[in-house]
């Protein structure tokens, strides 16, 4: 079988038994014959209960630079694409946020902290008019608003989503665009006045107390369980709301972006308190995102390229003496060029493995591959050096009173993508550190053939809904506890067990998109027992229990348990791997309720290869 984590760790976690069998198990005349029906085959034993479901934990990784207006309003407007694919499987999600500004000490951002999930949105605009947009007609007097579509959109977001009182503050959504300009040169005041403040005017900031602050308590990490109605139904409104306010990391972080490095901090003791068993700081910053039964998933929504450094950039003089160069924001491609020597930037390889590193320091145990999910919305591969005119980089003297980007002279960094979100430029680091992962497990897919790049899916604004759609149905197809092998093999239905209880004709079916694979749907099964740990549920209880088949209650196969009826449930294709597997989904969507307190268990059967494998799969039963 498919193993998601370390072996015993997760076959502990699923309560997963494989038992060899030899003839048949149980067999007896008091009830049904058993699944195996040939010398050799096993039979496997999983947890399916809803508060065993597959688990992950998703860091969201967005730019916060002054470009970035668009993107973070198209990941906003279409979550729900996202969002849908995972919740659809009943999957277990804790999601937070942080993004790549990695600015210990900058005034002009007062929330993004470097590393830290963050909750409190942050509408401002940066002072760059990139994300500022502009008066449709500024001769029309009856067009007085039609201007900044990007901060109105931010406004609108703030005061509807995340205020606590979105009424006080209705007055800001109408504030013409005269006035935005008025604000945006500080002839009217700063920026910030634009947006909900504290009662002294001030902007939020983070660390703000609660009572000061005009945005509501937004959780820093989103939970599952905390967005589940009465009768077990995710409240998708109440999280695209939270999602939205954190997903606002606005436009004034620092210009030199350092997602992998941020990503790699988000997760490091300093930042979760220690090890899940035993956390030496259970108030560090994101003390309570990670967990131990669940996969890690990090994605990455970016324009530029990253910029993770260890050291000076001694081969174009120091970072601060391209501040304020009209190509001060190229110093990471500059350094990113192939084959420069004692390069400040850390390898994108080296960065994967202090992911894991980390991972396994706040987890207590080996994080491998296969348990994180590396993901990224990044521009297409434009290396900086890479089939340009010259590989010498600008010098900071040659940058200042420059008036274009790239230079004249095609040495500075060069554009990978222009689109309706602006302009985007390489993200080949980005594409370097998702290839270090298990490729079943990377979004965007790695080709196959290796001279080819990943898409650059930052570049393909108007699929942005279905970029999401694919993202979430990756994660999905990467967490949920789909069943790799086939159960009961078999060529034709006759060669089928008869259901044990509930009657029914056995049918063959197609094993997900596998070409030529086949599993019998008699060659599986569910069954419902009381929960043994809290004790809430008794066997007077599972008597009557809805989804039981009457005769299976209490039978020899299923002592003190029954055998949970076939409609309740639906088998699919497994999202993700569809070519690889099946999954099983409930069909009530009153499921979390109805079996809180009971334990769940699939139990199927794999039949021993042989070389006329089909005429050994099949035999007859009886009751």
């Amino acid at each position: 079988m498919k193993q998601d984590f370390n072996t015993l760790r997760w076959s502990a976690v699923l309560g997963l038994t494989v038992v060899a069998t030899s003839g048949l198990l149980g067999a007896c005349n008091s009830h049904p014959v058993e699944f195996a029906q040939a010398t050799g085959a096993i039979s496997v034993h999983e947890e399916r209960s809803p508060d065993s479901a597959a688990a992950v934990d998703i860091l969201w990784v967005i730019d916060n630079s002054g470009s970035m207006c668009e993107e973070q309003g198209a990941l906003r407007d279409n979550f729900q694409q996202f969002i849908t694919q995972i919740s659809d499987q009943n999957i277990d999600f804790h999601i937070g946020v942080t993004t790549t500004h990695m600015k210990d000490i900058y005034p002009l951002e007062t929330v993004a902290r470097p590393g830290h999930l963050q909750s409190m949105p942050q509408p401002v605009p940066t002072y760059i008019p990139t994300c500022h947009g502009s008066d449709d007609d500024p001769e029309d007097p009856n067009d007085a608003m039609d201007g900044y579509k990007p901060i109105r959109e931010a406004l609108a977001v703030a005061v509807d989503d995340c205020t606590k009182d979105p009424s006080q503050w209705q007055g800001l959504k109408s504030i013409s665009d005269d006035d935005i300009a008025c604000h945006l040169d500080r002839s009217c005041g700063e920026p910030h006045e634009m947006f909900p403040t504290a009662p002294d005017g001030t902007q939020p900031y983070a660390g703000m107390p609660a009572t000061e602050s005009p945005y509501r308590d937004i959780p820093k990490v989103l939970r599952f369980g905390d967005y589940r109605d009465d009768a077990g139904n995710l409240d998708v409104e109440g999280l695209r709301k939270d999602f939205a306010c954190m997903s606002l990391v606005g436009t004034r972080g620092y210009s030199i972006e350092k997602g992998l490095a941020a990503a790699v901090k988000a997760v490091s003791p300093e930042m979760t308190g220690g090890t899940l068993d035993e956390p030496t700081d259970k108030d560090a910053p994101n003390h309570g995102f990670l967990r131990d039964a669940a996969k890690f998933a990090v994605i990455f929504v970016t324009d530029e390229t990253d910029c993770s450094q260890s050291g000076q950039y001694e081969h174009f003089a120091d970072e601060e003496e391209f501040e304020g160069t009209t190509c001060s924001g190229q110093i990471c491609a500059f350094a990113n060029a192939p084959g420069l020597e004692n390069s400040p930037l850390i390898p994108a390889a080296d960065l994967a493995d202090s992911l894991k590193q980390n991972l396994t320091a706040s987890k207590g145990y080996d994080v491998e591959n296969d348990s994180v999910i590396a993901a990224s919305i990044h521009g297409r591969w434009k290396r900086y050096g890479v089939n340009y005119p010259d590989g010498q980089p600008l010098t900071p003297q040659e940058c200042k009173g420059m008036q274009e980007r790239p230079d004249p002279e095609g040495r500075g960094e060069q554009t990978s993508c222009n689109t309706t979100f602006g302009t985007a430029y390489s993200g080949d680091r980005y594409e370097r550190f998702l290839r270090q992962f298990d490729p079943e497990q990377v979004f965007p897919k790695i080709p196959d053939n290796p001279n080819t790049y990943m898409d650059g899916l930052i570049c393909r604004p108007g699929e942005i809904a279905n970029t999401l759609e694919s993202l979430g149905r990756t994660i999905a197809g990467s967490v949920s506890q789909c069943i790799y092998q086939v159960p009961y093999a078999c060529d034709s239905s006759d060669q089928c067990p008869a259901f044990a209880f509930g009657g029914g004709t056995p049918e063959c079916l197609p094993f997900g998109q596998k070409p030529n694979t086949s599993y019998c749907n008699s060659g599986l099964q569910l069954r419902l027992y009381p929960g043994k740990d809290d004790g809430d549920k008794t066997f007077a209880d599972l008597q009557n229990h809805e989804y039981c088949i009457p005769e299976s209650i209490d039978s020899s196969m299923t002592p003190g348990g029954c055998v949970i009826k076939r409609d309740k449930y639906a088998i699919s294709a497994c999202p993700g791997a569809p070519e690889l597997a099946i999954n099983l989904t409930w069909t009530d969507d009153r499921y979390f309720n109805t079996l809180s307190g009971y334990e769940v268990e699939l139990v199927y059967t794999l039949l021993p290869e042989t070389d006329d494998s089909a005429s050994n799969n099949g035999s007859e039963t009886t009751n």
